[in-house]
């Protein structure tokens, strides 16, 4: 009895024209050879790369371009994870696949860009929750030796009052906004790590990306195994 070809028919038409596949990311030399390759495949394919709606997928906040996420940041985003999946399965992605996968992958591209919103709100918090107690990173003055009105101290009085206050207050923020920052770029790359874990757990989870799923596989038991 004939073995049942079925799917594989109905996608030899993306299986046209391959794209190179995925390199391992600690060959250099292989990826390399992988972007050169990318530079004469990607502008034969330049309208599968046009072809997601981005209308009919997960949005940016409207004021995410305020702390660097503008549109250029999402569409870019979204193609190289149109990218990534395309040479992981080796084939383009059909009209469904594109849009049930990117419909996944935008979803944590928007959650991507409360990265820095969140670690200013973290900042601002923790700045303000201490300012009566004027209380700096990992300390907190006692009134005994220190006086807030006086700055930058009781032997040196280079300003008084409410400008020695606010001068105080200034140092604290710059303080817990340093902080904020050392954080963000210490946790920013595990959270965005997350989220690539889950665009790829989709492939588990979705059943409408069946054929998808058995067309990655190989591609990323590679990988694991050079990795």
């Amino acid at each position: 009895m004939a073995a049942d070809n079925s799917g594989d028919d109905e996608l030899a038409e993306y299986r046209r024209d391959p794209p190179p596949p995925l390199a391992n990311p600690k060959n250099r030399e292989e990826i390399g050879r992988m972007n050169e390759e990318l530079r004469r495949w990607t502008p034969r394919n330049r309208d599968y790369f046009r072809s997601p709606d981005f209308l009919k997928l997960h949005q940016l906040p409207s004021i995410s371009p305020l702390w660097g996420y503008d549109e250029s940041y999402y569409r870019e985003t979204i193609a190289r994870e149109l990218m990534f999946i395309t040479q992981a399965a080796g084939r383009r992605l059909t009209p469904d696949e594109v849009t049930v996968y990117l419909h996944h992958a935008s979803r944590w591209t928007v959650a991507e860009s409360y990265d820095r919103p969140a670690a200013i709100a973290t900042t601002l918090f923790m700045a303000n929750r201490g300012w009566n107690e004027f209380t700096f990173p990992f300390y907190q003055p006692s009134f005994q030796r220190f006086d807030p009105h006086v700055f930058p101290s009781t032997s040196l009085p280079l300003l008084r009052g409410r400008i020695a206050a606010a001068s105080w207050q200034g140092g604290r923020c710059g303080l817990y906004s340093g902080l904020g920052i050392l954080a963000y770029h210490l946790f920013a790359p595990t959270y965005r790590s997350l989220l690539n874990n889950n665009n790829l757990q989709v492939l588990e989870m979705e059943p409408r990306l069946k054929s998808l799923k058995r067309d990655t596989r190989e591609a990323f038991d590679r990988l694991a195994r050079e990795g």
